[in-house]
């Protein structure tokens, strides 16, 4: 503040600018989602890689489900059932 003007240190904003545009295309690019899971449904929780790839013991999950979409899948299913009444016909 030699004349009156602040001094700014260029070093320092450059990491700052260089972190949150690091943080911002971490935050682009991670697998991590959820889903949620409607009433009367039922997630299915699909293994896509491993050796224990596939469903595992029928893992069934509900509300909002939290995954890593590279190597998980969810596979959402009614489990209500639905009638319709049809008017009597002769065949």
């Amino acid at each position: 503040m030699e004349d009156g003007r602040p001094t700014f240190n260029v070093g320092k904003i450059v990491k700052i600018a260089g972190a949150v545009v690091l943080v911002i295309v971490i935050w682009l690019i991670q697998p991590i989602t959820y889903e949620n899971i409607d009433a009367g449904n039922v997630g299915i929780k699909i293994n896509l890689y491993g050796t224990d790839r596939g469903v595992d013991n029928i893992t069934i999950v509900t509300g909002r489900v939290w995954y890593n979409t590279w190597t998980t899948k969810i596979v959402e299913f009614p489990t209500y059932t639905q009638s319709v009444d049809y008017d009597p016909f002769v065949v």
